[in-house]
């Protein structure tokens, strides 16, 4: 009996009938292991990646991407998303990721730019995103998207055609209420 693992033994135990039978008992499982360091390069790549690796490759770039989603478009979001990763907190790959997501056109109007001291304009600060659909994301998930995205300390509204979205509410919590969870439990 002699098999592949068993040919990776020093020499001196290559010769000893058990240790060749015994690493035999291992073959099956190393060939396994094999055949899935073999197809590793499948896994990463989003067109033949299985849907939930899709997803996980795409929680390392940061992307939202929903299982109740076509195949094609979680592959599609992963894609953009990387492809953009390099634009990521800009104008332009934050409209790129949004069109990824929600399926549409999006529209983000920011005041940023290059300024003399002190000439910034004062809505330098402030970005508007205007989205046609919003791709079957609830209000709280656009919002968190968006703020993800953006350089910290930059307020935002996000608008659905005509419509403003709120603001999800965050509930926030002060150190007395917080004092009497932890001792509660």
């Amino acid at each position: 009996m002699s098999g592949w693992l068993a040919d990776q033994l020093p020499q001196i135990l290559a010769y000893d009938d058990f240790m060749r039978r015994f690493m035999g008992i291992f073959e099956p499982t190393a060939d396994g292991v094999r055949d899935q360091i073999e197809a590793l390069e499948f896994y990463i790549d989003v067109d033949t990646a299985p849907a939930e690796f899709t997803r996980w490759l795409g929680s390392w770039l940061g992307a939202t991407v929903d299982a109740s989603w076509s195949v094609d478009r979680q592959r599609d979001v992963v894609r953009t998303v990387g492809r953009e990763f390099p634009r990521r907190g800009t104008r332009l790959g934050l409209e790129r990721m949004l069109a990824a997501v929600t399926g549409a056109e999006a529209r983000v109007v920011d005041g940023g730019g290059v300024w003399r001291a002190g000439n910034a304009m004062p809505s330098a600060s402030h970005v508007s995103v205007r989205l046609g659909v919003g791709g079957g994301l609830s209000d709280a998930q656009l919002h968190e998207l968006v703020e993800r995205e953006l350089p910290i300390g930059v307020s935002f509204d996000v608008r659905i055609g005509e419509q403003t979205i709120a603001r999800p509410v965050q509930e926030t919590r002060d150190i007395e209420s917080m004092l009497a969870a932890s001792i509660e439990a």
